[in-house]
């Protein structure tokens, strides 16, 4: 349940910033004439921004986040900080340079 408002308070923070940066360049062109055309730039690349923030970089923090937490089926009501304790417990597993080194040859030879 936590999660859920720390993303409705990131999806907040971010409207506020496009809305901020909509009136700045407003401003801008209002004292500028050389930017008038930069707000119809703006106007139209700032859905695919949108788009880019609420698809790709949200998931990435909310999964960074998640990855610094014990949440399992057993307690995933109630998930506990553990920070970077699974990040050291994959580095130091005895498999993960072999299991890397199986990814980087499986991505070379599938793109090359």
């Amino acid at each position: 349940m936590q999660y859920q408002y720390g993303l409705i308070g990131v999806f907040l923070a971010l409207i506020a910033m496009v809305v901020a940066g909509v009136l700045n360049l407003r401003a801008i062109a209002e004292r500028k004439p050389e930017f008038r055309g930069m707000l119809g730039a703006w106007g139209f690349m700032s859905p695919a921004a949108v788009l880019v923030t609420v698809f790709f970089f949200l998931p990435v923090i909310i999964l960074l986040g998640i990855s610094l937490t014990d949440l399992s089926s057993s307690n995933f009501d109630n998930p506990s900080f553990i920070g970077l304790e699974q990040y050291t417990k994959l580095f130091n597993d005895r498999f993960f340079p072999k299991i890397l080194g199986n990814t980087f040859r499986y991505v070379i030879l599938t793109l090359g």
